[in-house]
């Protein structure tokens, strides 16, 4: 499970003064203790893939706690508030994560996602090789990223890269609603919160590095024409970074957390892959169970 990918270290955004991400403890001199426990693991299941290049494939999901970004869409705010809006506290270890595996031996792929894993690089290293030590099984690896942090050392099958436009920045003053716990709460941004927001939310020379390493895809969240010149203005970044990019490495996904949002905005978004030969992004796991945690 490792690779001779050469590691990447990007500089630290500098975290915004809200919410904050549960934060590392300081490291002990047990040699014992690893470095993968402490990560705040809040989710963790097995279900199908619900987007992207393996859609429709029986996975690990294993959920971090934790992001640097908090996304407000048009009509809906980030599906999984529980790990940016209000970050839990983990639940799970690194033996929860070996004793899922081993009850599910037909399962071969893990997805890393969160919240932003990649913000816990050196943490989700040691994790990768801790699956590997104990379990010498192959598994095919995917991290799901907003694309503001560099790559890991340890070796990854594909990088989701899902780089937020400023349709995904909030409105100063706007309350957003989300559900936390089974209740309703509200987070409004001020100007300051959002413009720090939206000059952390595109990282080229992350997604660049990314695209490097191994495997990738783009995934854009479209919500309406307006998605569109951003995600035009960062293809031609990387391009112009020498990095080579397919229709077929670009992907939409439209923007909704019900199945009659993502209808509404499918229908757009389809049109424009067809126009453009990128690929269409749907939702898999909204449309068979819903906006439901743990699947």
């Amino acid at each position: 499970m490792t690779g001779d990918k050469k590691f990447y270290t990007m500089k630290n955004h500098e975290e915004i003064d809200m919410a904050t991400p549960v934060k590392r403890r300081e490291k002990k001199s047990n040699e014992f203790d690893r470095l993968c426990d402490k990560l705040n693991i809040v989710d963790l299941f097995v279900s199908l893939q619900g987007e992207g290049k393996y859609v429709g494939t029986p996975s690990l999901f294993i959920r971090m706690s934790g992001c640097n970004l908090r996304c407000c869409f048009k009509d809906t705010v980030c599906d999984t508030a529980y790990s940016s809006f209000n970050p839990e506290k983990g639940k799970y270890s690194k033996d929860d994560v070996v004793t899922m595996l081993q009850n599910n031996p037909n399962v071969g792929d893990i997805v890393i996602t969160g919240g932003e894993p990649l913000m816990f690089g050196e943490e989700l290293d040691d994790l990768i090789e801790y699956i590997g030590c104990v379990l010498d099984i192959d598994y095919r690896i995917t991290i799901e990223t907003n694309g503001t942090f560099g790559p890991i050392k340890q070796f990854v099958d594909l990088y989701s890269i899902s780089p937020k436009l400023s349709t995904s920045i909030p409105v100063p003053g706007k309350p957003y609603y989300y559900t936390h716990d089974h209740k309703v709460m509200s987070k409004t941004f001020t100007e300051a919160e959002v413009e720090k927001l939206n000059n952390i939310r595109y990282n080229p020379e992350a997604i660049a590095a990314m695209i490097d390493m191994q495997d990738f895809q783009l995934k854009f969240v479209y919500s309406g024409r307006d998605s569109l010149k951003d995600i035009d203005k960062m293809l031609d970044d990387l391009r112009g970074m020498g990095k080579s990019i397919y229709p077929e490495d670009i992907m939409l996904m439209p923007e909704g957390t019900t199945t009659e949002q993502i209808n509404k905005n499918g229908l757009e978004a389809a049109k424009v892959c067809i126009e453009r030969g990128w690929r269409f992004a749907d939702r898999l796991h909204i449309r068979l169970w819903g906006d439901k945690r743990g699947v």
